[in-house]
């Protein structure tokens, strides 16, 4: 698995909301066995494990702004291309490394404060992609 090289203000903001993402998800009972997974058809922010599912987390992280109000959650930024893509990723994941768990697609919101961008809030949402897998 190659891990993906990121750079640039906005970069290392989603990289930030990463980090938090999966502190969390550890903290919550999951094991994370993959951060950004390059596969060919696009990346997968976090793989992790918990229970019997083998979930692939698609991590938007925003900063608590006023211009947050007027884009919207940042669960909104997962269209359905981007689910798609996802989606065909972690197909990939499973032919290399078959496993006996549900896979699961959560998108996990990671909200930082404005002033000294910590974390502030993260939001879950599991199953995410509903029927479309």
């Amino acid at each position: 698995m190659k891990l993906a090289k990121k750079k640039g203000a906005k970069n290392r903001t989603g990289a930030r909301g990463e980090r938090y993402a999966a502190r969390w998800l550890r903290l919550h009972g999951y094991r994370v066995v993959g951060r950004n997974v390059e596969m060919r058809s696009g990346e997968i922010d976090i793989i992790a494990k918990r229970g019997k599912y083998l979930v692939f987390c698609e991590v938007k992280t925003r900063t608590e702004t006023p211009a947050l109000a007027v884009y919207g959650r940042p669960a909104l930024a997962v269209n359905r291309e981007k689910r798609r893509h996802i989606v065909y990723a972690a197909k990939q994941y499973l032919r290399l490394y078959p496993s006996k768990k549900q896979p699961r697609f959560d998108i996990i919101e990671v909200y930082l404060d404005p002033d000294n961008k910590r974390k502030h809030r993260i939001e879950q949402l599991i199953n995410a992609f509903g029927d479309e897998t």
